[in-house]
């Protein structure tokens, strides 16, 4: 009796923790099912897939080792599997995210189990090799979770948490990838060495354990700056956005004053030439003049946004098809001839403006559109603002108030799509595509950058 009951506790203070470990860096929100329901769920499963190992383990039912520490490793194996299957199935975020917090947790067991390994030559070898959580071996894991759990809890709830809910997962796919092939191999190397070669090599772990140790260590500081490094690439990004969205407003005072300048100078004349007529009493020649100034004040009501003649056509379309609707509209559009495809241009634009009109007809008041455009150095920066009762975000994130990539949204009526075409067109030239909803003010933003010299060959 004694058997089973330490084979299947010793199961579980292997397996659970680490299960623990892969839900607490994320929002309860992230979650498919209920907090408590997903929580209850993993208990009972690993408590039963507890009680079953010895049972697995004592008779060679694989029948493909004769030790039992190797029929054990392959029950683990199949039981992780099962459990990394239904945690992505149940974990609403980007894959890189949980790819990450499982190479995390994968690298806690396997330190685990290193140290474990380091002291159990010290015991009697004919005495370890009777079962798989011999006396001994239980004793050490339950040593070992009372000192690392504490600190993985504490590194995945406060450092690796915050990590989550700013990184941009678009920009570190590459990088997560190589973390995950690297644990991935380090993790089965370790299995290898432990399962096939103590059995054959005395004083095994004491010969390797060190260089191990240093392994770790290593690895624990690759994690700590990876994860550094995307948060400071992401922070540094934000701002950079922010410069140029400030650079944009500087033009846009700027060009104010000039637009007030030319006002007060063209007013300034007009006001002198009725005076002399109105002096001079000629009436006529004073309804001529007036007439001349409202056609002149016509002709300036079709506006024209900027000197790129493609993005003017497509702003006066979409402006006055806004107004038709009742959407307030204000344009800071300030560019020369744009150097790229007039169909990217058109696309670009025709889905932006788009958006923000199909989301402001579904609003009875307080309809309007705000569109920033300018050239940042060689980069063409875009940002509309438009007003929005509500969003459709994916069941892949939920983070409101952050600019996200467009799969963070559903496609619902006329947006979903149209973010993913905007996407496309961005990362041709080079550039990016970020979505963000405020709940709170209500408003919807597109912030799209182009890297125009990308299309110079530059």
């Amino acid at each position: 009796m004694s058997f089973y009951l330490r084979q299947s506790i010793g199961f579980f203070l292997q397996i659970f923790p680490c299960v623990l470990l892969c839900f607490v860096p994320f929002h309860r929100k992230c979650f498919r099912w209920s907090y408590q329901t997903m929580r209850i769920a993993f208990i009972v499963f690993a408590i039963i897939s507890s009680i079953v190992f010895p049972f697995c383990v004592k008779d060679s039912l694989f029948g493909l080792l004769e030790n039992m520490s190797g029929r054990g490793n392959i029950y683990m194996l199949l039981v992780v599997s099962f459990m990394c299957t239904l945690y992505f199935y149940l974990v609403k975020e980007a894959s890189v995210k949980k790819i990450l917090v499982i190479n995390l947790t994968l690298f806690y067991a396997t330190t685990q189990y290193m140290v474990v390994n380091l002291f159990y030559p010290l015991f009697p070898i004919e005495f370890v090799q009777a079962e798989v959580y011999a006396t001994p071996i239980f004793w050490l894991f339950v040593i070992t979770t009372l000192l690392f759990f504490p600190i993985g809890y504490y590194f995945m709830n406060h450092i690796v948490r915050e990590y989550l809910q700013e990184m941009n997962p678009n920009k570190m796919t590459k990088e997560f990838r190589n973390v995950q092939i690297i644990t991935v191999l380090y993790l089965c190397m370790m299995l290898f060495y432990a399962t096939m070669s103590k059995f054959y090599v005395e004083n095994y772990w004491w010969l390797l354990g060190p260089p191990f140790l240093f392994v770790a260590a290593v690895l624990t500081v690759f994690y700590w700056n990876l994860l550094h490094e995307s948060l400071f690439r992401q922070r540094e990004d934000m701002n950079q956005r922010q410069l140029q969205i400030q650079q944009l407003q500087y033009k846009k005072i700027i060009g104010d004053i000039d637009t007030t300048r030319r006002l007060h100078h063209d007013m300034r004349h007009q006001l002198r030439r009725l005076y002399e007529l109105l002096k001079q009493g000629q009436y006529k020649e004073m309804e001529h003049y007036l007439e001349t100034l409202e056609q002149i004040v016509h002709q300036q009501e079709s506006e024209r946004f900027c000197k790129d003649s493609t993005l003017n056509s497509l702003l006066q379309y979409y402006i006055g098809w806004a107004r038709e609707e009742d959407i307030d509209c204000s344009v800071d559009a300030y560019c020369d001839e744009l150097v790229m495809d007039s169909v990217d241009l058109t696309s670009l634009i025709g889905n932006v403006l788009e958006n923000a009109i199909h989301a402001c007809q579904k609003i009875e008041k307080n309809r309007w559109i705000h569109i920033q455009i300018g050239m940042i150095n060689a980069s063409l920066a875009i940002q509309v603002d438009n007003s929005c009762d509500s969003i459709h975000f994916s069941r892949k994130k939920y983070q409101p108030e952050q600019f996200l990539s467009f799969d963070a949204f559903q496609s619902s009526d006329h947006v979903g799509n149209g973010l993913k075409s905007m996407d496309i067109t961005a990362k041709k030239y080079g550039g990016s595509a970020l979505f963000c909803y405020d709940e709170v003010k209500r408003t919807f933003t597109t912030r799209i950058r182009l890297n125009l010299n990308r299309e110079l060959g530059e």
